[in-house]
């Protein structure tokens, strides 16, 4: 598979992402859920969605329309270089294989 269509791949995904998050407020019924939460954390619960939905969609949209400068460009490496950084940081979704100290690891 050549990189410009793992790029579109990656788009599409955080197009999902994104979209995805937007619905959060149906989805989960946060007019009800969060009118349980102080007023500051139910500001900071919506901002923070607003923020990754934002991300997402940056992404996505960079990926769709300059792949090539993703690519071709010492900035877009960079920007891909950080995006695969990111992630490998997040949770893996099978249990105990993080390589963490099992005493780091939370348990649910």
């Amino acid at each position: 598979m050549n990189n410009a269509a793992i790029l579109t791949i990656a788009g599409a995904y955080n197009l999902v992402l994104g979209v995805f998050h937007l619905a959060f407020w149906k989805l989960f019924q946060w007019k009800q859920d969060l009118a349980t939460f102080t007023r500051l954390n139910r500001a900071v619960v919506q901002i923070l969605n607003l923020c990754l939905t934002f991300i997402f969609l940056l992404f996505a949209y960079i990926s769709f329309f300059h792949a090539s400068e993703l690519l071709h460009s010492k900035l877009g490496r960079s920007l891909l270089a950080l995006t695969r950084y990111l992630g490998s940081c997040a949770p893996s979704s099978r249990p105990y294989s993080s390589g963490l100290d099992p005493r780091l690891r939370l348990h649910f």
